[in-house]
């Protein structure tokens, strides 16, 4: 009020007056979620991507969310989601074949011989009937190529004498009467007339 007033008036919504004998109020502070302490100025919740802590917000850090109108210090991402911006709202899920752990900026790939699904915390082994090669991203069996035969160790080049047309088959020998002459063969070729072969 102006001089010769015989009351005070309150400030109005949003504004604050933290000392004694103040001719105007001031704003909350950008950071409040709405209103503030009318005598301190304190914020009584915050933004969205600010945390709460003793009527200050300060704005969260990348691998962290704050939802609005909270009251809570800023939250790690949960392992599977990131924030990858200060400021976040909320974390996002990391993709199939990556995988994130609590309170991180970015989601790893999986490594080989592992698989994950979307918003994973971790990376799981391949299934046993295909431990050295499944897809990264859905965890199914991956063959081999042709020529190619699946061990425990992942996929090997058949030798000569032996074949593979990929999948999850391993090198085979080449049947009896038939032959293959160099590493890499889908397929064995018959002896031609006038040779044979009679054991492999």
């Amino acid at each position: 009020s102006g001089a010769g007033a015989s009351s005070c008036i309150d400030c109005a919504n949003g504004k604050y007056a933290s000392k004694e004998g103040m001719t105007s109020c001031s704003s909350c502070p950008t950071n409040c979620y709405g209103n503030c302490d009318k005598k301190t100025g304190l914020c009584i919740s915050c933004k969205a991507g600010f945390g709460f802590k003793d009527g200050v917000c300060t704005q969260c850090l990348a691998g962290k969310y704050a939802v609005a109108n909270g009251k809570v210090d800023c939250q790690n991402c949960s392992a599977g989601s990131i924030s990858t911006t200060a400021g976040a709202s909320s974390c996002s899920k990391c993709t199939a074949g990556t995988y994130s752990t609590e309170g991180i900026t970015s989601c790893l790939n999986c490594s080989d011989k592992t698989f994950s699904l979307e918003g994973s915390g971790s990376c799981s082994p391949c299934p046993t009937e295909c431990p050295a090669r499944c897809i990264k991203t859905t965890g199914e069996c991956n063959g081999c190529d042709g020529g190619q035969g699946m061990t425990t160790s992942g996929c090997e080049t058949c030798k000569a004498g032996k074949y593979s047309t990929g999948g999850l088959k391993s090198c085979e020998n080449c049947p009896i009467g038939s032959y293959s002459s160099s590493n890499g063969s889908i397929s064995c070729t018959k002896c031609s007339s006038g040779t044979y072969q009679g054991s492999t």
